[in-house]
């Protein structure tokens, strides 16, 4: 078996339901995009780009907008006759900056704070000192806040 089949059956075990939605934009040809769900994370692909994380409530969205759309049956290919562009689209699901609170940030992706604490070579005590001060994540990366703009 040849790496690159090993990498994609690694992928597909991971991978708990992955559907293609073909998306007729008002400015562009239709363009299948992929969304998948995982066992902590949903991701959408679209043609020629990297899959990218996106929220649960993006990938609900994105379901929604297809009325053809049927769970847990075998068929994963779906339509969307959509009245935005390509732009708006890319923008709203794959652009888009995921913020969020730190304390959601690791309710999402940690069994708890300490999870957490451990995973970034830190304290308990420290990950509570950025919780108080209401730390953000902004795609991967978190932020402190400043002040408030006037």
């Amino acid at each position: 078996m040849e790496d690159l089949e090993i990498l994609q059956e690694q992928i597909s075990d991971q991978i708990l339901e992955i559907y293609n939605f073909d998306i007729s934009f008002s400015d562009a040809e239709n363009e299948i995009v992929r969304i998948s769900k995982t066992d902590n994370n949903y991701y959408i692909w679209p043609l020629f780009k990297t899959p990218k994380k996106i929220t649960r409530f993006q990938y609900d969205a994105i379901i929604a907008m297809s009325e053809n759309f049927i769970s847990d049956t075998e068929t994963r290919k779906f339509n969307i006759k959509g009245w935005f562009s390509y732009n708006e689209f890319m923008n709203e699901f794959y652009n888009s900056k995921q913020v969020l609170k730190l304390t959601c940030y690791i309710s999402n992706n940690y069994k708890n704070s300490s999870d957490f604490a451990r995973s970034q070579k830190t304290t308990r005590q420290q990950v509570n000192e950025w919780l108080n001060k209401d730390f953000i994540v902004v795609n991967e990366k978190m932020y402190s806040f400043r002040r408030e703009i006037e």
